[in-house]
């Protein structure tokens, strides 16, 4: 492990945090065309792609809900944790 790998993988998660964490944040409804790769990216073996992902999802607010249960449930214990936390981060806005 590390080599090639860990500078490639610590530059993709700098660039999906600044893209998906802040842009998805602003557009929040108007992501939707992010929200399929935000929700792959609950199940990225990067853990700061991860987070950055749920994080953006949450930010997203209600767009992101229907994804969101969907991942609920998926046979992947990861995924279906970060989806309760995105949802939970979410606040009020999960709800409608």
């Amino acid at each position: 492990c590390g080599g090639l790998g860990t500078p490639l993988l610590a530059q993709r998660s700098e660039e999906f945090d600044r893209v998906s964490g802040e842009g998805t944040g602003r557009f929040g409804g108007r992501a939707g065309p992010a929200l399929p790769e935000l929700l792959k990216a609950l199940a990225d073996e990067n853990d700061a792609v991860m987070v950055a992902a749920r994080t953006a999802l949450a930010r997203v607010g209600k767009a992101a809900v229907p994804g969101l249960v969907e991942a609920l449930k998926g046979g992947d214990e990861l995924v279906r944790g970060q989806a309760m936390r995105a949802l939970r981060e979410m606040g009020p806005a999960a709800s409608g």
